[in-house]
């Protein structure tokens, strides 16, 4: 727990980098860690809680019941090990953790199928979260909602001639830099991108359209309100 502290207060790494396309997961199952505070304000002002390690679906159901319940300043942070990728900060009561500051590619890399840059619990409270073994010429972990994911699709990433267990390289190696621009495109799903059909922004899942369409920017994370599936805008 010491070095993880120490880690998180070296100069510049609580700032997110929102053009940042490299990861360092940690090595096991859970490939980030959160840093979350909580100070109470007020009538409030008892009610403290402070939490660093691995992300917990126990912690996210408590602070999505605390938050629109007590006042206070609320801060988390989630981070590998070269640096946050993630951060919400706002004075409740609110309804829900809101994202301020992310780096999308690194998201997207930790949480292909989930949307994360609104509800900084959202894929922890409102569905499954099952860290799931990935294989490159090291092994490292995702965030998945599948408890099994079909075995071909981490045999795609194996190496030729790499030892193998089902679906595991055999030696637990430290997971090194993974440049997110040179990385195989079956490592994780391809984006869904926001679909342009019929003079209307719509749904690459369903088809609804999006409302406000002129509220959407490039590049940018959205949420369809009818199927509630991930979607990427460009154009």
């Amino acid at each position: 727990m010491q070095d993880l502290r120490r880690l998180f207060n070296q100069p510049g790494f609580p700032m997110v980098i929102t053009g940042r396309e490299k990861v360092k997961p940690f090595p096991g199952r859970f490939p980030t860690r959160w840093k979350i505070l909580f100070n109470g304000t007020g009538i409030d002002k008892s009610k403290t809680f402070d939490y660093f390690g691995k992300p917990n679906r126990d912690i996210a159901m408590m602070l999505s019941w605390l938050l629109p319940r007590h006042a206070g300043l609320f801060q988390a942070w989630e981070f590998d090990r070269l640096g946050a990728f993630r951060y919400g900060y706002l004075s409740t009561p609110k309804n829900y953790a809101k994202v301020t500051a992310k780096s999308s590619a690194v998201c997207y890399f930790y949480y292909p199928f989930h949307t994360t840059s609104s509800d900084f619990f959202a894929p922890w409270v409102t569905g499954k979260v099952f860290p799931k073994w990935m294989i490159l010429d090291r092994k490292f972990a995702i965030y998945t909602p599948y408890e099994r994911m079909l075995q071909d699709e981490n045999q795609r990433a194996v190496p030729a001639g790499a030892e193998e267990v089902p679906g595991l390289v055999k030696k637990n190696k430290t997971v090194e830099i993974i440049d997110l621009r040179r990385l195989p495109k079956s490592i994780v799903p391809p984006r869904q991108y926001v679909a342009f059909i019929n003079g209307r922004f719509r749904c690459s899942h369903c088809g609804e359209p999006f409302l406000p369409a002129w509220r959407l920017e490039r590049d940018q994370e959205v949420t369809c309100a009818d199927c509630g599936r991930s979607n990427w805008v460009v154009y």
